[in-house]
């Protein structure tokens, strides 16, 4: 274990690099959570993980701290003049961008779903990117170097060896399990979106074949004004009362109208059911809801490049789900505290 951690890249140690890693992670993820809970004017969670880390800080600063503070390039960071500044904020600017690209197309790619958007931003790459952003990044890139790494290295030097390289095993173990649990709680999002999708459309093509509304947009107008688990569940009588209506149009039913009424009838309460019953097994289990709810809330500008109308029921139906527990459980409270306060009456 010890021979792992004295292991060098550039003449800095591992277990040097790791501590880095993961106190700029927190400090990234404190820096966010507060900006976007100040904005929001409630706690936000920032950060794609579940834990306090963001990532493409740590990834960012380790990779400085590995191109500035090695062996042959120190001196650039002590020298603290004009040129060795502008050296530090545009190799941090240019760094940090790259990465931000890069994670922004990855993740994309992975998940299917648009996390940031820059694209409201003047001078932007693809809405990944953007200039005011990179700016951002390079001066942080400075204070980074010349302000915060120095007693960053200092406090990490103050780490019991034997204590620091138990303790790295054991973030790490617990930095792998969010990181695991948290893609797969979000690949299965995608798999969600997709059969709420292909539900939606059978739904659709069904009704439009019974031509119980105009057009198909009309049709996919009231699907629209309501979640689709309300569409299922609130709404079958008037379906019932649609199918009355269409078949009183078509008076060319002889003796065996009320025959084909009550036919028609059961198959679309079949179909209806069928469909609920679809949609029911679409549910997520606790932890992901909490994980959708999380990110959901942490990335309110988050965009799905594919079945949009799905995603927006989803956060929706999740947004609704937490509400009433939350009512519910501030409900169930206060009638604690009320028997409580009777019985000591």
């Amino acid at each position: 274990m010890t021979i792992m951690w004295e292991v060098t890249i550039l003449g800095i140690e591992l277990f040097d690099l790791f501590y880095n890693f993961f106190i700029y992670c927190f400090l990234g993820w404190v820096y966010e959570s507060t900006y976007v809970s100040l904005k929001q004017r409630q706690w936000v969670n920032r950060g794609f993980l579940n834990g306090p880390v963001i990532p493409i800080y740590g990834c960012v600063a380790t990779l400085l701290y590995l191109a500035f503070f090695n062996e042959d390039m120190i001196s650039v960071t002590e020298r603290g003049d004009i040129q060795s500044i502008l050296i530090i904020f545009f190799a941090g600017l240019l760094l940090a961008s790259l990465f931000e690209f890069v994670t922004s197309w990855l993740m994309e790619k992975l998940f299917h779903a648009k996390w940031w958007d820059y694209s409201n931003i003047p001078l932007n790459i693809q809405g990944r990117i953007c200039l005011p952003v990179s700016i951002f990044w390079g001066f942080l890139s400075v204070v980074m170097a010349e302000f915060i790494q120095p007693r960053m290295t200092k406090l990490i030097d103050r780490i019991p060896r034997k204590a620091g390289e138990i303790g790295g095993i054991a973030i790490l173990a617990i930095f792998l399990a969010d990181l695991v649990s948290t893609v797969a709680a979000t690949l299965q999002l995608d798999k969600k979106l997709s059969n709420m999708h292909r539900i939606r459309e059978e739904l659709l093509e069904s009704l439009d074949r019974l031509k119980l509304y105009e057009t198909r947009e009309e049709l996919k107008a009231k699907l629209a004004e309501n979640p689709l688990y309300e569409y299922f569940g609130n709404k079958r009588s008037e379906y019932e009362q649609n199918v009355e209506k269409w078949l009183d149009k078509h008076k060319a039913y002889t003796e065996k109208r009320e025959e084909e009424r009550a036919h028609i009838k059961e198959e679309f309460r079949e179909k209806m059911e069928l469909f609920y019953a679809k949609y029911k097994e679409q549910k997520s289990n606790r932890f992901n809801r909490y994980v959708y709810k999380r990110i959901f809330k942490a990335f309110p500008h988050m965009r799905m490049n594919r079945r949009e109308e799905s995603f927006a029921a989803l956060r929706e139906r999740i947004r609704n789900d937490w509400k009433y527990r939350t009512d519910k459980n501030a409900s169930s409270g206060q009638e604690r505290n009320d028997d409580t306060n009777a019985k000591q009456k």
